[in-house]
């Protein structure tokens, strides 16, 4: 385990979730005691960095995806955007929450907000593929389809759209 400091806690949020992306896709092995580390250290930042909106949303969603702490990772985002409301990091953040808080509309409005922001943002596939899930959760298969290429279209071996694109294609019966 790392030792932290005050002066480490935005370094936190983004090293925890390096580390749950790190999980997501699947790239090498991860431990319990690895995941455990990430969920300490997305703690760690959001106790220490009260001033940073990308280290807040980046600790919220690995909190949220790694252990289900769904209502402190909402807090941790609804503070980043009151800190910088033009965030399109916890927009994107906000989008994956509200999809998996079964809200696709909110979902979409968070992932739309988070795009307009910044249209050439290097993981714009991430907003797609959010925009996917949150067509998946309100069964509109083919929308969730075609998000999901888009999303493969920027990053083709990005997990998560893969998953989200299989489970469009099996409720169409593909």
């Amino acid at each position: 385990a790392l030792a932290l400091d005050a002066a480490y806690g935005p370094a936190a949020g983004l090293l925890a979730w390096c580390r749950w992306v790190q999980r997501l896709q699947g790239w090498g092995a991860r431990s319990d005691d690895d995941n455990a580390e990430s969920v300490r250290l997305a703690r760690f930042a959001l106790e220490t960095v009260r001033d940073d909106p990308d280290a807040m949303w980046q600790a919220a969603l690995t909190l949220a995806f790694t252990v289900a702490e769904i209502a402190p990772a909402e807090m941790a985002i609804d503070r980043a955007l009151t800190l910088n409301p033009n965030a399109a990091g916890a927009w994107m953040a906000r989008g994956w929450l509200r999809a998996i808080r079964d809200d696709p509309e909110a979902a979409i409005d968070a992932f739309e907000r988070a795009h307009r922001l910044s249209p050439f943002d290097p993981v714009e596939f991430w907003v797609a593929a959010g925009i996917a899930c949150a067509h998946v959760c309100a069964r509109r298969f083919e929308e969730a389809l075609e998000w999901a290429d888009r999303s493969l279209n920027d990053q083709p071996r990005f997990v998560t759209a893969i998953r989200v694109k299989a489970v469009a294609n099996a409720h169409l019966g593909h």
